[in-house]
């Protein structure tokens, strides 16, 4: 006979698995957001994608609205309704962040390096990043 499955309220669930799971979806909304970006600017300049690799971005893109369907009914019961206006805040916040390192930084990797630390000096407001990375060595 089967148990009947019950929900971990979600007070119960520790910061860190919450915010790296959060995280996680939005990295995959963002790098949706970005690619269509990408893709839409490159058609604009009447250039396009060579086959092949227009074929594995399609296919990341199928993939991703796959995931985002999945995290979302695996979400559903844990967030109310009001959270997911804050998740698209979210995802437009981290896709703004992730351009504006990228701008900043280039493939200085002196500059990576600062802006890291710059980062890394802020003061914790989670206090998850350590215990997410313990045994990881440092970039």
């Amino acid at each position: 006979m089967m148990q009947k499955e019950t929900l971990v309220p979600p007070g119960q669930v520790p910061d860190a698995t919450r915010i790296l799971t959060n995280v996680a979806y939005l990295m995959g909304d963002v790098t949706n957001t970005l690619m269509m970006d990408a893709q839409s600017r490159v058609e604009r300049l009447g250039f396009d994608l060579k086959h092949d690799c227009k074929q594995r971005w399609r296919m990341a893109v199928r993939q991703t609205e796959l995931a985002k369907r999945a995290w979302a009914s695996f979400a559903r019961e844990m967030y109310t309704l009001e959270d997911a206006a804050q998740a698209c805040d979210d995802s437009d916040y981290f896709a703004d962040l992730i351009l504006l390192i990228a701008d900043r930084v280039g493939d200085n990797h002196r500059r990576q390096q600062m802006v890291r630390n710059m980062i890394k000096r802020l003061k914790s407001e989670a206090h998850i990043y350590d215990e997410l990375n313990q045994g990881r060595a440092d970039f």
